[in-house]
């Protein structure tokens, strides 16, 4: 490795000999900086600034912060009521809240409290920016996948209940058994008692990055500056803000690191302790393994809770420790059977395979039909038998303004632009184990865009930012501060760092919130998922709580799925599920026997009829499945005569009439065929 390092230097070297002298002079201010040993050395100069200024300047960003939600909380109550545009407000409200911040968190005077204080703030905050998009009920799709399972548990007293919307949530109840305790302690129901459940959670993942941050670079103001860059993930402020199990496995998987990190400096010290036989140091050596193992208690205590919450974080945090500990025994920090990350990564691993094969799992068979429809996708494109996704481009081509395009990849080619510089920094750390493993994460973040250009794989991509972004926020800080050193930091270097976090967390937010930032508050739009939910198709599902009974076989599209499954308890006949696909029973403008034959083989008693879906295309590329005729290339909303048919068929009855939504009873037609 070493000749290696030589041989590359020496190539470098004679390289840059013969580039201009302006490429030249670029390079070796490059260098500089990257060799920096103490970017964050500071000296004070004047007078300290009092405890009452630092008190006065936290005051005023938290006034600050209160306007910025005040204005996003009426931009989306216009949303509501005249069907505004909240673009102006939102973003407006956001900058208010993130800016300050920012430029508080860059100054070298900030003490370590009141970066911590100003991280939970601004963490906090935009936390509250999701609870005020909707603050009476769940509105965005994966909320009401686990509302499902909690109601579940709440009802029946048991876990591990068939959940026909989402079955694997069903085996991964971490989320929803919190949330039930809390509610049963509390009198709370589910929704309030899962909104304060995630907001500990969110508090919980800011303290963790920054004591994360902070071990790995030994400086708070660096710490914190790799926290706000997390922030800006296209999936914090909502999506990993809702009510699922990501939202509370993964600050866990992050706590879990926290405990961790002292591990490979502790080790170290043991190794060395070891080899001495002198009075003290056997006493210290005591002392030192007892602590390895308490710490080893607390992380394999977070690990079990990790491996029955979510899947996902799961396998990305037993990934990223099994890495973690083969570069442990390859640096030879400690030997292999005395290291006892291995032995918590062996931990996690069995926990893991218990968990999966646990009987009735569903999450092998789930995660691998995702996995193959993506890259099925994916081969068409290649092949050239199908088209790439289209950008900037919703599926009812209503285009994003220009504005919002060229905030997305701004914020994108920052990221890029700023990641190969600071991997070059991290490469002088590359004795940490953990800090080699982030920069070896890092490298996926431009590969996995890639699958942006299909309809199945932009999903995996926008999910995937939630963990790319934890070694990314480290390698962008090392960028930050060394490019920008404490000693030579001036008021338009804080400016210019400030307006670059400022587009990569206003193009994160774009990104994250879908077309049309369909997850905020809005005029109703076919299948928008936030759009799509409103009171008149919950107001349909509580009447068939009422007057239905419970776990009925209904077939109906995206949104009434999940409504009639949560609010009408009942069972929903899908894909995902029972492998049928049942659209064309009512995409289809006639009904035959093939029609009639997919009802039977699902054991359909009722179906729920949109009539909206007839006036507008969806917003997401799909109506009922995304294997549906026509899938993410519908040119025009389904035909009035699909719907109306049911009206003229005998056998088929309306028991309820909500003007746009209508409920039909098949059970007649149904058994009369089959007699």
């Amino acid at each position: 490795m070493n000749a290696l390092i030589v041989y590359l230097n020496t190539t470098c070297q004679r390289i840059n000999k013969r580039l201009p002298q302006p490429i030249q002079h670029s390079i070796v201010v490059v260098q500089h900086r990257i060799c920096d040993a103490a970017p964050e050395a500071y000296q004070r100069q004047g007078t300290k600034e009092s405890k009452y200024a630092a008190l006065n300047w936290s005051l005023i960003i938290t006034l600050l912060n209160v306007f910025g939600l005040l204005s996003i909380a009426y931009g989306f109550t216009q949303a509501r009521q005249v069907g505004a545009d909240i673009s102006l407000l939102l973003f407006c409200g956001l900058i208010l809240l993130f800016v300050p911040v920012v430029i508080k968190l860059l100054l070298p005077t900030t003490t370590r409290a009141e970066r911590i204080y100003l991280l939970c703030l601004i963490g906090i905050s935009l936390y509250l920016v999701k609870v005020l998009s909707s603050p009476l009920y769940f509105s965005l799709f994966d909320e009401f996948l686990h509302m499902r399972t909690a109601n579940d548990i709440a009802s029946t007293g048991h876990l591990y209940s068939e959940n026909s919307i989402l079955p694997v949530s069903a085996y991964y109840p971490g989320l929803e058994i919190v949330t039930n305790a809390l509610s049963e302690l509390s009198g709370l129901d589910i929704f309030y008692a899962g909104n304060i459940l995630i907001g500990v959670a969110r508090f919980i993942m800011i303290l963790s990055l920054f004591l994360l941050y902070e071990q790995l670079l030994k400086s708070h103001r660096a710490a914190s500056i790799a926290t706000i860059i997390y922030l800006t993930n296209p999936h914090f402020l909502m999506f990993d803000a809702e009510f699922s199990y990501e939202s509370l496995a993964f600050p866990l998987s992050i706590l879990t690191l926290v405990v961790l990190v002292p591990y490979q400096g502790m080790a170290t010290r043991l190794k060395d302790l070891r080899m001495q036989n002198v009075l003290p140091e056997i006493k210290a050596l005591k002392s030192l393994s007892a602590d390895l193992v308490r710490i080893a208690g607390i992380a394999w205590l977070i690990i079990v809770a990790v491996a029955f919450t979510h899947h996902i974080t799961d396998y990305f945090l037993d990934s990223l420790l099994a890495l973690w500990a083969i570069l442990y025994v390859w640096l030879r920090v400690a030997p292999l059977y005395k290291a006892g990350l291995v032995r918590t990564v062996l931990f996690a691993i069995v926990i893991s395979l218990l968990v999966i094969f646990r009987p009735g799992n569903p999450v092998i068979v789930y995660l691998s039909s995702f996995a193959g429809s993506t890259f099925a996708e994916f081969d068409h494109i290649l092949a050239g038998s199908g088209g790439a996704r289209q950008l900037f481009t919703t599926y009812n081509d209503h285009p994003t303004p220009l504005w919002e395009r060229g905030l997305t990849i701004s914020s994108f080619f920052i990221v890029l632009g700023c990641l190969p510089f600071g991997l070059l920094c991290l490469w002088r750390q590359r004795a940490n184990a953990l800090v080699c493993v982030f920069g070896i994460i890092a490298f996926l973040y431009p590969a996995i865009q890639i699958f942006r250009f299909t309809n199945t794989g932009s999903e995996f991509t926008d999910r995937a930012a939630a963990f790319l972004f934890l070694p990314l926020s480290y390698v962008l800080a090392l960028f930050f501060i060394h490019f920008w050193p404490l000693q030579q930091l001036r008021k338009s270097q804080i400016a210019l760092i400030a307006v670059l976090l400022t587009i990569m967390m206003c193009g994160g937010v774009i990104l994250g919130a879908g077309p049309q930032l369909a997850v905020f508050p809005g005029p109703y739009e076919a299948i928008a998922d936030g759009h799509s939910i409103e009171m008149q198709g919950i107001e349909s599902a509580q009447w068939v709580h009422g007057h239905l009974a419970p776990d009925s076989r209904m077939a109906a599209d995206r949104i009434n799925q999940v409504l009639q499954a949560v609010y009408g308890r009942q069972y929903i006949v899908s894909e995902l599920v029972s492998r049928l696909d049942l659209s064309p029973v009512f995409m289809d403008r006639s009904f035959g026997a093939s029609e009639l034959a997919l009802l039977q083989a699902a054991h359909i008693r009722y179906i729920v009829v949109d009539m909206r879906l007839t006036h507008l295309r969806p917003l997401l590329g799909f109506y009922y499945e995304q294997s549906e005729p026509g899938a993410y290339q519908h040119l025009k909303p389904i035909d009035v005569q699909a719907f109306e048919k049911f009206r003229m068929i005998h056998g088929i009855e309306a028991i309820y009439d909500g003007g746009d939504i209508i409920i039909y009873d098949v059970k007649d037609l149904v058994d009369a065929t089959k007699k």
